[in-house]
């Protein structure tokens, strides 16, 4: 797996890794978060625990860049 040196991350990967998305309610805001994901612009997820847990965890672990 390829890491990033932080001095390499632009200014919004930087701040993106401080923040942790916490609640999704529409399709749209997955869609997002896992944009941010990809982008690296984006720490942490908080995955709530419903009928979709798995659906997500399974997308998860195929973007490239989440190490598991």
């Amino acid at each position: 797996m390829n890491y990033l040196k932080v001095e390499d991350l632009t200014l919004e990967q930087k701040l993106g890794m401080l923040l942790c998305a916490r609640r999704w309610d529409e399709q749209e805001d997955i869609d997002f978060t896992f944009e941010l994901l990809k982008n690296r612009a984006l720490g942490s997820i908080q995955i709530p625990r419903d009928e979709n847990t798995a659906k997500l965890i399974k997308k998860l672990k195929r973007l490239p860049i989440i190490p598991f």
